[in-house]
């Protein structure tokens, strides 16, 4: 009796396992995110069979230094290509007439910018599908650096890879001197309109307007890529511990200085606050180049050299030399020289940093997001930042936002993983509310019920000579008691105070998602399935 026990217990618990897991599907959704490089694009970015770019990714453009999107709008699933942007609103681009792209006085710059991303006509439609919301001149809006797009607002499907999102409300400008956009922002109180992530949340895609971000190395040449997280974090990406931030009007953080460093040793340091004083800075992955005061800049570009008047250095500096910025509540996040370097067109040694003075405003633009990894939180009005780690092939997505939580209610992530012990499952339950647990409480009663069914039907019925599938769940789940980073086996730049690891590239850029895959998205679920031989005892 013993031994016919021993023989089936790995089978019942593994459809345990399978039934338990099943239970629980992950809300998140992402996109890679790949630099397109002049270099390297031609083997490496297009699809195998064809020229045309990845429809999953977001790839940014290294002319342009923006992200890009392709979107697929309407039952036509008229192509459109968005710029990525941090703002609340999503707008494309209309025709002026049949004869005329542009409104008239445009700019041949913006002008060009819409025509590489396309138009989307409304009279006559692009799309059957498309419903007119407001009269024309309803949808006005004016940015930061005072360009604008007036026009409508109109609801339609947008399809984005293997996502096909419906009522997706987005402006067609009329007038406009702007890049159209797909938005990633906050929600707008002044807007009657869903943004585009609360639209992800009413169709429960994901359980909070909220996304990590992971832009990766500037070079592009190592086997991984950026992702865009939408409704999770992927802990793999960067090195605990993680620090949350509430910001009600602006996502800046409070910095307190800037250090040179050279080869791993600070060399000077033209910027430091004085004690209890810190200067506001914006964080903004779809701005180009990190922002800061000149005379700070004067001093960084006396430093390296660089010849003017555009500040070009001829000598590309080691990943240990950069910019190390100190903020509040113990951050601190170096960017490497590399990280901010442009090859000159035309020129095999020589470059220019993406790198600008500006006394009004400091701006932690793309480079500075290559060197961390920032989790919005537009739902709880919070973000959380930590040092990335470089060329990461590994992913472990955590759901984050269930019952509206903060992410700051899984502990373990706030701890320094050389102090901290790994977490049981049940170390976090505290953050679940009465109904999560009287529902959990009822599933796992079906779940063992069914697995006495099973025990009794397997012990009696069993047959005699078959392989087993065991289910082993994964450590992507809720975020309540969720594993820490998996160690990973590969060269990487570890990015804590200022202790880079140099990197080798050797890989291609790939995409972990199939570039040719047509199949519709699919919520992933939180198992995954292992070939396990369980031999039998021969009579």
């Amino acid at each position: 009796m013993a031994s016919n026990f021993s023989r089936w217990i790995l089978p019942v618990l593994s459809v345990f396992i399978l039934l338990s897991s099943a239970l629980q599907a992950t809300k998140t959704f992402t996109l890679d995110l790949i630099d397109e490089s002049e270099k390297y694009h031609r083997n490496l970015l297009q699809r195998q069979a064809g020229d045309e770019w990845r429809s999953i990714d977001i790839i940014y453009n290294s002319t342009q230094f923006n992200f890009f999107v392709d979107v697929k709008i309407g039952d036509a699933r008229k192509n459109l290509k968005l710029r990525v942007l941090q703002s609340s609103h999503t707008w494309v681009a209309s025709p002026w007439s049949t004869t005329q792209d542009c409104p008239p006085l445009t700019e041949e710059r913006p002008c060009s910018a819409a025509r590489n991303s396309g138009f989307f006509s409304l009279y006559p439609p692009d799309s059957s599908s498309s419903r007119n919301l407001s009269a024309r001149g309803s949808f006005d809006i004016e940015y930061n650096d005072y360009s604008y797009v007036i026009g409508n607002w109109v609801r339609d499907k947008f399809q984005i890879g293997q996502l096909t999102l419906d009522d997706v409300n987005f402006g067609v400008g009329q007038s406009y001197n702007s890049t159209p956009t797909i938005g990633l922002g906050r929600s707008n109180s002044d807007s009657e309109y869903s943004t585009f992530l609360e639209v992800m949340q009413e169709k429960d895609i994901i359980n909070t307007p909220s996304y990590g971000i992971y832009v990766g190395d500037i070079r592009g040449r190592e086997g991984s890529s950026g992702s865009i997280t939408f409704g999770g974090i992927d802990v793999a990406k960067f090195t605990r511990p993680l620090r949350t931030l509430s910001s009600k009007s602006s996502y800046a953080l409070n910095l307190l200085g800037i250090d040179i460093v050279t080869e791993g040793k600070v060399v000077s340091k033209p910027l430091e606050q004085p004690e209890g004083l810190h200067r506001a800075s914006t964080l903004s992955f779809s701005t180009a180049s990190i922002h800061i005061p000149t005379d700070v800049f004067n001093v960084v570009m006396a430093h390296l050299g660089a010849e003017e008047p555009y500040y070009s250095i001829r000598t590309l500096p080691p990943d240990d030399s950069g910019l190390n910025f100190t903020f509040t509540d113990g951050l601190s996040i170096f960017v490497p020289y590399s990280q901010m370097a442009v090859p000159v067109s035309g020129s095999d040694n020589q470059y220019f940093l993406l790198l600008l003075p500006n006394d009004k405003k400091i701006i932690m633009g793309t480079p500075f997001f290559r060197s961390a990894y920032i989790f919005y939180d537009f739902q709880n009005e919070e973000f959380s930042i930590a040092p990335a780690l470089y060329n990461i092939t590994a992913s472990n997505v955590t759901e984050v936002g269930v019952n509206n939580a903060s992410i700051s209610d899984v502990k373990w992530l706030y701890e320094n993983p050389t102090q901290s012990s790994i977490p049981s499952p049940s170390s976090e339950l505290g953050v679940l509310n009465t109904a999560v647990i009287v529902g959990g409480a009822v599933g796992g009663s079906a779940v063992v019920a069914i697995t006495v069914a099973l025990c009794f039907y397997l012990f009696y019925y069993r047959p005699k000579h078959r392989g087993i599938i065991a289910v082993i769940p994964q450590t992507q789940g809720n975020g309540m008691g969720q594993a820490p980073p998996p160690v990973s086996h590969h060269n990487e730049h570890v990015n804590r105070q200022i202790s880079p690891v140099k990197s080798s590239y050797s890989s291609p850029v790939t995409s972990p998602t199939l570039a040719t895959s047509t199949a519709p998205w699919v919520r992933p679920e939180n198992i995954a399935v292992l070939l396990v031989h369980v031999p039998t005892q021969t009579k």
